[in-house]
């Protein structure tokens, strides 16, 4: 499982818990298994943690939940993941709803991290109305200026609507249809070209070359069919070197988002908002606009 897919299980773990009235130590444990048994790597990681308990108590309970949620998202960093939201720009296919939906979620989950500070955590209103703002189209943020306004003395909700009417005017791109290729290779012709690698073809080291994904490299990108997240074939050579097993969410990136290392790359340690991504059971933890 993912950070993405273990916070949705979490959230539905939760409601589950609420909803149906899970109140007693073994109904939690014989639940929490249960739901697990789709997700191999997270069901190894709960019995792990469980195989000491002694007795099945709300108590016992609650600690190795909470254990399992910090072995689970132990990748994750706060920072990181406020440090990417300030730079992400909404791509051109998707919508100003759909962004700041997103935008919204993953400050939310940021708040939920393990090592997410208890008090100040997330971005504060204004950073997040900062990030909203400078992650609009630059004509519209132009036009934004040109109307008199600054976002810094407006509601997150009057740019939303205002940005909403430049959407209006300058409908969303569908994506372009795909055309058969007339490459005689040996079928991996859906990578970009890349002017800076031999032969003109993108690595997998190399940052993703699509229209708003640009802050993680193209192995990491869910539409590169040849990437982690399908046949992960394609890997960054420094991941090829060594024996990590795919499906790791630990793979060495070009470091754009920290300068504490001193190091050629840095691992990923914040939920990228790909675009193929699926964010929709996630949507309730962001308040409308």
């Amino acid at each position: 499982c993912n950070s993405l897919e273990t916070f949705d299980f979490l959230k539905k773990f939760e409601n589950g818990r609420r909803d149906l009235q899970w109140t007693t130590g073994p109904k939690l444990f014989s639940n929490m298994l249960t739901l697990l048994s789709e997700c191999t790597d997270a069901e190894d990681t709960w019995e792990d943690l469980t195989a000491q308990s002694a007795t099945e108590t709300v108590a016992t309970f609650t600690v190795a939940f909470t254990g399992f949620k910090s072995a689970m998202l132990s990748e994750l960093r706060h920072d990181d993941q406020l440090e990417y939201l300030r730079t992400i720009s909404k791509p051109g296919t998707m919508t100003v709803r759909a962004f700041l939906q997103r935008l919204k979620t993953l400050n939310s989950l940021a708040k939920r991290f393990p090592d997410a500070p208890a008090t100040n955590s997330g971005l504060t209103d204004m950073e997040l109305k900062r990030c909203f703002h400078h992650g609009m189209p630059k004509k519209w943020r132009d036009n934004f200026t040109v109307a008199g306004r600054v976002y810094s003395s407006e509601t997150l909700n009057a740019i939303y609507i205002y940005m909403t009417t430049q959407e209006a005017a300058a409908p969303v791109k569908k994506p372009s249809p795909k055309t058969p290729s007339t490459s005689n290779d040996s079928g991996d012709n859906q990578a970009p070209r890349s002017n800076t690698t031999p032969g003109g073809r993108i690595q997998p080291n190399d940052p993703c070359p699509l229209p708003g994904h640009g802050n993680h490299i193209w192995y990491l990108c869910r539409q590169n069919h040849f990437g982690k997240h399908h046949a992960d074939t394609h890997r960054p050579q420094t991941q090829a070197s060594t024996s990590t097993p795919p499906g790791t969410s630990t793979v060495s990136t070009p470091d754009t988002a920290s300068s504490s290392s001193s190091a050629t790359g840095a691992e990923q340690h914040f939920i990228d908002y790909d675009g193929d991504a699926d964010f929709s059971s996630m949507w309730a933890e962001a308040d409308e606009p």
